[in-house]
């Protein structure tokens, strides 16, 4: 069976513990292009020799079913469940469930809340840190006396309570008294391989399907000028020929589309002209065979083999030294929110500590002009948590 948008109705997904159970809540995706579902009923020969000359017919053997999508990356969005103001949700986006299912734990959720007073252009001032967990994303406008800037940074220390420090340094100052929003953030951490599971549920013109105890791999791709995209893999331990639904469509909180546009990208604390990047998140879900499980499998166990990330940047020959010098660099980029039309909120913001290149840096021309590309894996940090961070923010409008 395959099927494509045009012939998908809609596609959602819930949370499981286990392999069976029914999900307490599902929401719908709105995938991007084409999808095109596989499910397959195996079946096991019985080859023996009869005395008759006659065949003898198969047994059915383990089913295999699964897809790949395209999403498009956007922050959450500010409608039903996202705290409006400096907060972030604890439920909404499209794609938190299934962030939380890659990455083996749920999503870190800030609060947010308002600055203080005297910062400094890698210290926001509060009277209160507790909406700013260390190792969080925070969001702030660092450009008061000009053009709106918003800009992403990750916390990680705070102060006696009055104050958290930042990765990298601002581009401005902020003023006094401004909003500092929170994100909710993901770490890939190779310690934990036991993810929960995902239940899928999809429909097209004259079929419906249940994928159950799905397991997901995860490319962000992010192509010069374009949007930027999740590419997802879904592989199911088990599926359903199920009846057709009649379901009443709620779109995801989700807001605009991002773009590789006015994407600043740091090598240390270096803003440096991002051309076009993707990064592979590294999971490899590996099946758990078990002759109790549902259809011979018992779930999925994660492999966590290292976040590759491919970049493309313009050349110069301080940024081709830092490469081709350190072992390791830290590395971070952002998407979204650095106009002046931009609403607070609608922003991903990406922090690999230790960055390690795959050989040498290449260089090559762009439309003519020299650029380096480069090749690498995110490598054990010295500190923190996560050879990965990621931190995507919700909307305030």
């Amino acid at each position: 069976m395959s099927g494509g948008y045009s012939a998908l109705r809609w596609l959602q997904v819930g949370t499981q513990t286990g392999t069976t159970d029914v999900p307490a809540e599902y929401v719908f995706i709105n995938p991007q292009g084409d999808v095109a579902p596989t499910a397959n009923q195996g079946k096991v020969p019985v080859d023996i020799q009869r005395s008759d000359g006659e065949i003898t017919a198969p047994v059915l053997g383990a089913k295999s079913g699964g897809f790949s999508f395209t999403g498009l990356v956007r922050g959450k969005g500010s409608g039903a469940g996202v705290v409006s103001g400096a907060g972030v949700a604890a439920v909404g986006g499209e794609f938190d469930k299934l962030f939380d299912a890659l990455f083996g734990a749920a999503g870190s959720h800030g609060t947010g809340t308002t600055s203080g007073t005297t910062h400094d252009t890698d210290t926001i001032k509060m009277a209160d840190t507790s909406g700013h967990p260390a190792g969080n994303g925070l969001l702030i406008d660092s450009d008061p006396t000009a053009a709106t800037r918003y800009e992403a940074r990750e916390v990680i220390s705070i102060s006696t309570n009055t104050s958290v420090e930042l990765d990298r340094v601002l581009q401005g100052t902020p003023a006094n008294a401004t909003v500092a929003y929170a994100s909710t953030s993901w770490y890939a951490d190779a310690d934990d391989s036991d993810h929960s599971h995902l239940r899928f549920l999809m429909e097209g013109e004259s079929w419906a399907r249940d994928f159950l105890g799905c397991a997901v791999k995860l490319t962000l791709n992010c192509p010069a000028g374009g949007l930027a995209q999740w590419q997802w893999e879904v592989m199911a331990n088990d599926w359903e020929d199920i009846a057709d639904g009649s379901l009443t469509y709620s779109s995801p909180t989700s807001a605009a589309a991002l773009s590789v546009l006015g994407s600043p990208f740091y090598i240390g604390a270096t803003k440096t002209e991002l051309i076009e990047c993707s990064l592979d998140f590294g999971f490899e879900p590996q099946p758990r065979l078990a002759t109790e499980g549902a259809n011979g499998q018992n779930g999925w166990i994660y492999n966590y083999t290292g976040a590759k990330f491919n970049f493309k940047v313009y050349h110069n020959d301080t940024t081709m030294n830092t490469l081709q010098s350190a072992s390791t660099v830290d590395l971070a980029f952002q998407l979204g929110d650095m106009s002046s039309s931009s609403t607070p909120g609608n922003c991903l913001y990406t922090r690999i500590p230790a960055f390690a290149c795959d050989g040498n840096p290449q260089i090559e021309t762009f439309n003519g002009v020299d650029a380096i590309s480069v090749s690498g894996i995110a490598t054990r940090p010295s500190s923190g948590t996560g050879s990965l961070r990621m931190h995507l923010f919700a909307s305030a409008a």
